[in-house]
């Protein structure tokens, strides 16, 4: 059972500017999650709110940045009793959800200088530290990466593109959580190029 309220606001500025703004409060009862050794827990209660936010802007012609972020705050709201435990999680950070993440993008259009329609894009990856099980005694620590794209026209009909992810070939996991005793990550992928051609008929 959801009680939500919510609460948004969209729009732009002389054109250079758009943005999109939500802010929300979120209380859910009879809630079922699982514990760190994978017991299924029911009758909880958890609280949620937050704001999650998505500005672009033209900084010239060719020159454009942009961010998306998500700050929340995702805990636990009532006395729910763990097997195997004493502990109470009443206030506790719900598990596998992070306080904030988000990306911020720098864009660069050279279709002048290329003389066809040209554009690099580099975006920077955030994901902040979030705790692994209810009784948020282990914990994931975040990551960044940074990944890079760009694509052009080669003729009116073919196009092509260049993509570089986790540029830095920094080790992070997808996910993390934590069971039966045991750190477990679904490791993310190293340092990666792609190579993209596209046709339009």
């Amino acid at each position: 059972k959801i009680d939500n309220t919510e609460l948004g606001l969209r729009g732009s500025w002389q054109s250079a500017l758009g943005y999109d703004l939500a802010v929300y409060y979120m209380h859910k009862d009879d809630v079922i999650f699982q514990d760190a050794n994978r017991y299924n827990v029911s009758g909880a209660q958890t609280r949620h709110y937050g704001a999650e936010f998505s500005v672009d802007y033209m900084l010239s012609d060719n020159w454009s940045v942009g961010m998306d972020a998500n700050i929340a705050s995702h805990t636990y709201d009532n006395h729910v009793e763990l097997q195997g435990t004493k502990g109470d999680i009443k206030g506790n950070d719900i598990d596998t959800a992070p306080n904030s993440f988000g990306s911020a993008r720098l864009g660069w259009d050279f279709s002048a200088l290329a003389r066809r329609n040209s554009r690099a894009e580099l975006e920077w990856i955030y994901m902040d530290s979030y705790y692994l099980e209810p009784e948020n005694a282990h914990e994931y620590h975040g990551h960044s990466l940074l990944n890079l794209r760009i694509t052009s026209d080669l003729t009116p009909r073919w196009s092509g593109g260049l993509r570089l992810t986790n540029l830095l070939d920094d080790d992070y996991a997808e996910r993390a959580d934590f069971g039966f005793g045991e750190y477990r990550y679904f490791v993310g992928q190293p340092r990666a190029a792609y190579l993209e051609i596209r046709y339009q008929f």
